[in-house]
């Protein structure tokens, strides 16, 4: 009878074992060193617009049926300033279908109004994208990742990120090197983060500083390494409808049922730990 106890705890210890691997969460990988693509070496040098009259080579009016576009761009940044930047514009523009990588910013966006930023992959830059001083810009459906800043917005106000996979931000490539975050916003007010997805990132999904009246909703905030957000010194952040999943209360949870099975099977078995000397 005993032996028969025995064998159905053993089952049922390892059912369990089963069930808590199967459910936990991915794996956040390392930050990779940029990578040496051919195909990022074949096309646009980077480029710099500096006022209205810097879209003049570019289809469009400048208006807000008929916008400039800059579009299916393949751009290595060569470890310089920028791959696109654009500075003290308020005409509408549309920065489309384009793919940008290695520079300290993959877009630079200084002092500028009405852009739209849509359906680009940014990676392996200093800053996925920086809004400074920026009014009324829409941030939407871009894939952001493998960036130290993910999308950082500075005195930047009335803007829409909407729609965006912003993932594996903030990673240390180097020991010296501190965590960071999806989103930072500094400064900045007034502003929608709505539906995107804000995950596995290296400190914080959000992170906001001095910054007030955002709204904040619908996002995927998972696994990311301190927490969904952080506020220092804000008033008026409004957060609703985010699915928010802590991976760090997770795998605490797991360990602690694991260790228990463990315990469990070690009593059983006789198990005992091997101390070195």
């Amino acid at each position: 009878m005993r032996r028969v106890s025995q064998v159905v705890l053993i089952l049922f210890v390892s059912a369990l074992l089963f069930l808590v691997i199967a459910f936990l969460p991915a794996h956040i990988p390392e930050l990779r060193h940029f990578e040496d693509d051919e195909r990022l070496r074949v096309t646009a040098v980077p480029l710099w617009i500096n006022g209205n009259a810097g879209f003049a080579d570019y289809p469009g009016s400048g208006n807000e049926t008929h916008p400039y576009i800059i579009a299916d761009l393949l751009i290595n940044g060569i470890s310089g300033l920028y791959c696109i930047r654009i500075t003290h514009t308020n005409v509408f523009f549309v920065v489309q279908n384009c793919t940008l990588t290695n520079a300290s910013a993959g877009l630079d966006l200084v002092n500028i109004t009405h852009g739209m930023i849509y359906n680009n992959t940014i990676s392996h830059q200093m800053i996925g994208i920086r809004l400074d001083t920026s009014l009324n810009n829409t941030i939407t459906e871009c894939i952001i990742k493998y960036n130290y800043f993910g999308v950082h917005l500075s005195h930047a106000d009335n803007n829409t990120l909407l729609g965006n996979t912003i993932i594996y931000n903030g990673l240390p490539r180097y020991a010296e090197d501190l965590p960071e975050s999806g989103v930072y916003l500094s400064g900045s007010h007034n502003n929608t983060i709505e539906s995107n997805n804000i995950s596995y990132n290296g400190l914080y999904g959000l992170k906001f500083s001095l910054s007030h009246d955002n709204t904040i909703k619908k996002n995927t905030l998972h696994c990311n390494g301190d927490g969904a957000w952080s506020e220092t010194f804000c008033t008026g952040n409004s957060f609703t409808g985010n699915d928010v999943v802590d991976c760090k209360a997770i795998r605490g949870f797991q360990w602690f049922i694991v260790s228990g099975a463990l315990l469990l099977l070690s009593s059983i078995y006789g198990i005992r730990r091997k101390v070195a000397s």
